[in-house]
């Protein structure tokens, strides 16, 4: 029954509901019987979110959109490879209204793309990707601006790759994670300290040759604990064969990084090893 009217499909143990209108909500309950009488089942009530795309908030980026992030004051940092967005010159990275108009304050033009945002506790926010100038001055793929948009004057170190992702841990340190052209196996996660620096302790290798190594995704632990996501394999030419390295990999999944009720650990014995020199 549905809503109290008999159902002309219900004499089946499957009810199934194709294209789903709006005639179809309310309560649904199950009556068997035989000889002997008849028993009804608790009500189920179907529900339908109806949430309609807003037309009225229309950016149009003219390429990729790769990050986006709420500001606490609900504007929206925007990046990517878009050089126009809502009509107007922008290089990779913008801030939009809430009812998505453009930001008209906020213009720290770049000579690339940006891949990833992290807002900072303090307003400041910190972008990465491809690029060699910002704000008409001098970066490397990574830096610091303002909330105003102005380019910060603190300079990360030591940086020679495109950047990927990023993530804050709670002592305020950077972790940075991307690619290298060249496909060199050296640093491809590094962690900067608040003032820029680079931190020399923290080299996690990532193996990876011929262009196919990329960390492409950061999330911190309630513990501390850093998730690494990524293309770690790589084809090596002289065995003809994908490498990947043998060992214990930890694997989560959950909602969040705060909440991964389910985990188990996969163990890797990879049967073609390159000799190391």
């Amino acid at each position: 029954y549905h809503d109290a009217q008999l159902i002309s499909a219900g004499t089946v143990s499957q009810l199934v509901i194709s294209n789903l209108q709006n005639a179809d909500l309310g309560a649904y309950v199950v009556v068997v019987s035989n000889r002997f009488g008849w028993s009804t089942s608790m009500a189920a009530v179907l529900t339908l979110n109806t949430a309609a795309l807003s037309v009225a908030f229309a950016p149009n980026p003219d390429s990729l959109v790769n990050s986006i992030i709420v500001q606490s004051d609900r504007k929206i940092l925007v990046s990517g490879r878009f050089t126009n967005l809502c009509g107007m010159s922008r290089g990779g990275l913008a801030r939009l209204n809430q009812d998505g108009t453009l930001d008209a304050e906020f213009a720290p033009d770049t000579d690339g793309y940006v891949n990833a945002l992290l807002a900072q506790p303090d307003g400041k926010i910190v972008v990465g990707g491809v690029f060699s100038r910002i704000c008409g001055q001098g970066r490397t793929n990574l830096a610091r601006l303002n909330q105003d948009g102005s380019l910060d004057s603190m300079v990360f170190s030591c940086l020679d790759y495109s950047v990927s992702c990023l993530a804050l841990q709670e002592d305020g340190t950077i972790l940075v994670g991307g690619s290298r052209a060249g496909g060199q196996t050296s640093r491809l996660l590094s962690r900067f300290f608040p003032n820029g620096a680079l931190d020399i302790g923290f080299q996690p290798e990532i193996s990876g040759e011929y262009g196919q190594a990329i960390v492409s995704a950061l999330a911190l632990q309630p513990d501390g604990k850093i998730l690494v996501g990524g293309n770690f394999a790589y084809y090596d030419e002289e065995s003809h064969h994908w490498q990947i390295e043998s060992g214990d990999f930890e694997i989560l999944i959950g909602a969040s990084s705060a909440n991964t009720p389910l985990k188990t650990i996969v163990r890797v014995n990879s049967p073609y090893q390159k000799q190391k020199s």
